[in-house]
């Protein structure tokens, strides 16, 4: 699939196939991107509706005529590339959702036909009846009529209406940009439709490195080159922000009344992200260049799409910081953290002195997603190994749960999709020879964890496990009856007259109360005659667990073997027993 369509190869394709798109110069980059909403579950389960950009393309079909391939709706969209000969960026926006938008690219000079243009402001003002904003027309376009002191700037640029599609361009110079939309920013940004934007002075040709930036006579700086790159894109999420425009309970003429949020003041994130996605147990580690055979450097394009500040910091070598905003330093500074306000972009170099894992995380202590940690903007670079090993985690058994690598850097979580393959669960994950991995069982309610096999025994809790080959790991769970005997569950020998702990389990709805009975064994491991009944009704518990002390009656005969069951009194089929006998003496 050709997702970044040339103009000149496009302009071919219409003369064939007589295909309605917009002009612009041969030297461009052209991107059809699309506007949508998408969901996303954060790592606590809670499901948020965002705004995103999808990208679009056409493809061949079978008959020979050109087929417009939906790309998905992602936040953050797209990642624009502009080829180191091109000039110029071209996007061709169709807006999906039911408010107009447009696209701004901070950084970049708007053009029309390859020529330097302004932008065109959209104006609205407040009308009474029926109350609503209404765009304002104005003698010269996007210019503020002379006296008008109550019309505000709407969009920094054109729109593109609902079911729209409008061209946008720029002539663009090198560097790391964001893209966004430019109208009703404080919302449509916070709502995910942002995304970075990037083009090279030369790209690698082996063994030429590629060069991000040049200087310009006089200076003598040698170009900033690099081996690898990588995006990290930072944001935020406010699920009432999202929640009430989801609902059309968004401003002070909201259509679904009452309107819960009026403005963005009250805007406060609960979750933070890095390419879209707060840190989790389930999320892999991010790649970077190689240590051997010879280091690569790696050029970390770090971008801020939030409106809160951020510290980037990173637990390993220096960051050698060289542009800022898409314009290169004078001279380059070597630090281990970088300030990354609102909207802005720092370019840095990274070097590593070895393989392992480095982890990057934010020094104003956004490290949580919502009431839970960590999370939040940390992720761990992955200086990787030439030969890696994959740990695969399987659950089995007639119960529910899942497996998570609760240690760092993580990157399994078997109850959430792959990141990568979003058809199959994140079961797997490449780590670097002599890994040290913990992994963490949680049964869901009614199952009980019983134990690893494969390539770890045992029923340790989390477990251990050092990766010196490819592994193949088996949680099993199985389910549990609604109520367990826990105390006495087999070889306790009870004094009469002594005061003994029963202690039970119990899942589900049974009623307040149980039953405790003594029954004789049966001398095959079962039921026998029931001795005495300990307790005709006692409270059933709370949380999941009931307890009662029991005083031994001294009478009670020392001879047989016995077992507890506790049963249910509102179902009394419902019942179970110790799994071995107890004595008395």
């Amino acid at each position: 699939m050709n997702q970044n369509i040339r103009y000149c190869i496009r302009l071919s394709l219409i003369l064939l196939f007589a295909l309605a798109v917009t002009a612009g110069t041969c030297l461009a980059a052209t991107y059809n991107l699309r506007t949508g909403t998408v969901t996303k579950t954060m790592p606590d389960g809670l499901v948020v509706t965002m705004w995103g950009f999808g990208l679009d393309s056409y493809d061949l079909g079978a008959g020979g005529g050109l087929v417009l391939v939906n790309g998905p709706i992602q936040v953050p969209g797209p990642e624009l590339t502009v080829p180191p000969g091109d000039t110029a960026l071209i996007v061709n926006l169709t807006n999906n959702l039911t408010v107009p938008v447009s696209i701004v690219i901070p950084g970049q000079t708007p053009a029309a036909a390859g020529v330097a243009t302004a932008m065109t402001p959209v104006w609205v003002e407040w009308q009474a009846a029926p109350p609503s904003w209404v765009v304002k027309t104005m003698a010269v376009p996007g210019t503020r009529n002379a006296g008008d002191v109550t019309s505000r700037v709407r969009s920094l640029d054109k729109e593109t209406a609902p079911g729209g599609t409008v061209t946008y361009e720029w002539i663009v110079q090198p560097g790391t940009y964001l893209y966004k939309s430019g109208t009703h920013m404080q919302i449509q940004v916070p709502l995910g439709l942002y995304g970075a934007m990037k083009k090279n002075v030369l790209d690698a040709a082996p063994p030429a490195r590629a060069q991000a930036y040049v200087y310009p006579p006089p200076s003598t700086n040698p170009p900033v080159e690099f081996d690898v790159e990588q995006v990290l894109l930072y944001s935020e999420v406010d699920p009432t922000l999202l929640g009430a425009v989801r609902d059309n309970k968004y401003g002070v003429d909201c259509a679904a009344a009452p309107c819960t949020m009026t403005s963005a003041i009250d805007y406060h994130p609960q979750y933070y992200l890095i390419n879209g996605e707060p840190f989790s147990a389930g999320r892999s580690p991010i790649p970077i260049g190689a240590f051997a055979p010879t280091p690569q450097t790696t050029l970390l394009r770090l971008l801020n799409a939030g409106n809160e500040d951020y510290v980037p910091t990173l637990l390993g070598p220096y960051l050698t910081v060289v542009a800022e905003n898409g314009k290169a330093y004078p001279f380059a500074k070597q630090q281990y953290q970088v300030f990354l306000s609102g909207g802005k972009t720092v370019d840095a170099l990274l070097t590593p002195v070895a393989e392992g894992y480095l982890p990057l995380l934010d020094r104003r202590g956004h490290l949580n997603n919502a009431a839970g940690t960590p999370g939040g903007l940390l992720a761990y670079l992955t200086v990787p190994n030439a030969a890696p090993v994959t740990l695969t985690v399987n659950v089995a058994g007639t119960g529910t749960g899942k497996v998570q690598v609760t240690s760092l850097p993580g990157g399994i979580d078997t109850s959430v999709p792959d990141p990568v393959n979003p058809l199959v669960m994140n079961v797997s994950e490449a780590y670097n020879p002599n890994t040290v991995v913990a992994l963490t069982a949680t049964a869901n309610n009614g199952s009980a964890f019983r134990g690893w096999s494969g390539g770890l025994a045992g029923n340790q809790n989390p477990a251990y496990i050092t990766l010196a080959a490819v592994t193949t790991i088996t949680a099993t769970f199985d389910l549990t009856p609604p109520l367990t005997v826990m105390t006495p569950n087999g070889g306790q020998l009870w004094r009469r007259g002594s005061i003994q702990s029963i202690i039970w389990n119990y899942a589900g709805n049974l009623g307040p109360n149980v039953k405790l009975e003594l029954y004789r064994d049966n001398g095959a491991g079962g039921l026998g005659a029931l001795q005495t009944t300990i307790k005709a009704s006692v409270s059933i518990g709370t949380n999941g667990v009931g307890f009662f002390s029991w005083r031994v009656p001294t009478a009670i005969p020392t001879a047989p073997t016995y077992r507890v069951v506790v049963r249910s009194i509102s179902n009394p089929t419902v019942f179970d027993a110790s799994d071995g006998v107890v004595r008395f003496r």
